[in-house]
């Protein structure tokens, strides 16, 4: 951990407890997010290697893909009784001219949650539609230029045909 903190100095504190500390530094002229989980976090850490080594491969594919609409993922790892991730920090969308897009909302949810089903019936049609399928639709503006050249739009949660456009 003092690795880290060496590599990434706290300047500002943005949330401290038993089981996270947040913090935001400069890394240059840029600003980085550090997110370090503390042993707290799990139970027992045979059991939960497993999920916890696949959370630091897929942070690493994130890395090396820099996905489209997720804020650029810098570093990931294990610290013996932390698991730390450094990515680019984003003060908010608010103001964004391309805020990020999430799809598949209700894979965040619990299934008794009341708009799962909408969410879920939401993601089938998307998929119906083969629209989920490229990797530039995870910003409103990419998101936004697929359904036009698709002659459809979103309506509420509903994919629908822009009325000049021909039936699907």
């Amino acid at each position: 951990m003092l690795a880290l903190m060496r590599a990434y100095p706290i300047e500002d504190v943005l949330r401290e407890h038993d089981r996270l500390i947040v913090w935001k530094t400069a890394e240059g002229k840029n600003q980085v997010l550090v997110k370090a989980w503390r042993r707290s976090c799990w139970g027992d850490e045979t059991l939960e290697s497993p999920r916890l080594a696949k959370f630091c491969e897929d942070a690493e594919d994130f890395i090396l893909t820099q996905p489209a609409g997720l804020n650029h993922l810098i570093d990931v790892g294990w610290l013996g009784h932390h698991l730390a991730l450094v990515q680019e920090y984003v003060d908010a969308y608010t103001e964004s001219q391309n805020p990020p897009i999430l799809h598949r909302k209700e894979t965040f949810l619990d299934p008794l949650h009341p708009r799962f089903a909408e969410y879920a019936q939401l993601s089938a049609r998307e998929e119906e539609l083969e629209l989920l399928s490229r990797n530039d639709i995870g910003t409103r503006r990419g998101w936004e230029e697929l359904l036009h050249t698709r002659g459809l739009r979103l309506e509420g949660t509903s994919i629908v045909p822009v009325s000049d456009s021909p039936s699907i």
